[in-house]
């Protein structure tokens, strides 16, 4: 891979280490469905993420902060069990170039890198590193710090998750440029979405080898076109063929049906927060649709949605 910066203060020193690279596309924050006694149920969670990748979803996230499910981070053994359980599964369909991120959120540099240690013996190809619990109450240095320290130890490529920022934290993007050119370092997310500090770490850090990524629908096309890579959303579970038609429309100039697309997934997960501000966190709002559609109570906007997902076909990408 090659650097198309050129030469000067923000030039990528590239390497040649395709394993580094995350592919280009959409992430979905998986489910894991359960037995009576708590232990995950293997065939239909696999059977689940299989159908997913047949959709077009190019990964899977597993584990992390979820406040939305009232806990801080999945157990290390059953966040383990189901990076190992979800790789067995799609290797057993074909299915063994689908990548797993492991979502790390810990209150120390080292809890964070020993979890990524059990999520690459699980089968990970990456950890999507989440920003500590504390980090919202500095100015960001603290942050940078946290994330520099995991990066340099960490045995797994990680992808850089700028949550703080949505509960008032702030990281800079100088000091995110600056650690998305560590070498071990394949990329970011930015969950609120954000439009301005996309394009300008796009203008810093090497196209050909960080990728940039939302983390909410609202933004998804915008991001496309200001050179965006994809998004990770627990939005894509009820909707992988929408937002893989819009990840084509894109790419092929069909801005019509991109946008009209775009609209109904807008005002489906402003409808889905609104579920979640009432109780349910995004993640449980999606796992509620997913395991029992035609009975859960839900908004016009929703419905919409997940008329139009019915509507496409297969729309996975070329």
């Amino acid at each position: 891979m090659t650097c198309d910066h050129g030469s000067g203060e923000y030039e990528c020193k590239c390497i040649p280490d395709k394993l580094l690279a995350i592919p280009e596309g959409c992430y979905v924050n998986a489910i894991p469905f359960l037995q009576e006694d708590g232990k995950i149920d293997v065939q239909q969670t696999g059977t689940y993420g299989v159908s997913l990748v047949k959709n077009g979803v190019t990964g899977f996230l597993v584990g992390g902060c979820d406040d939305e499910v009232g806990r801080s981070q999945l157990t290390n053994q059953a966040f383990k069990d189901h990076i190992r359980i979800l790789r067995t599964v799609l290797n057993s369909n074909g299915c063994d170039k689908t990548l797993i991120l492991a979502a790390v959120c810990a209150g120390t540099a080292s809890e964070a890198i020993n979890l990524c240690t059990g999520a690459l013996n699980s089968g990970a190809s990456h950890a999507l590193l989440l920003p500590p619990p504390q980090s919202h109450s500095n100015n960001g240095d603290g942050l940078i710090s946290f994330f520099r320290e995991v990066s340099e130890k960490s045995p797994i490529s990680i992808v850089l998750c700028d949550a703080v920022e949505s509960v008032g934290g702030s990281a800079d993007v100088e000091g995110l440029s600056t650690l998305l050119r560590h070498r071990n370092n394949a990329g970011i997310c930015l969950p609120s979405g954000n439009l301005d500090k996309l394009e300008r770490l796009r203008a810093q850090v090497c196209r050909n080898r960080v990728r940039i990524f939302v983390g909410t629908s609202s933004t998804y096309l915008s991001s496309l076109q200001l050179g965006g890579n994809g998004i990770i959303s627990p939005m894509v579970n009820i909707s992988p063929k929408a937002h893989m038609k819009i990840w084509l429309s894109s790419k092929n100039d069909d801005k019509d049906v991109a946008q009209r697309i775009q609209g109904t997934l807008e005002q489906a997960e402003t409808e889905a927060k609104g579920l979640g501000a009432k109780g349910l966190g995004m993640a449980a709002v999606m796992k509620t649709i997913v395991r029992s559609e035609d009975d859960t109570p839900f908004g016009n906007r929703l419905k919409d949605l997940l008329s139009l997902e019915k509507s496409l076909d297969n729309v996975r990408r070329l």
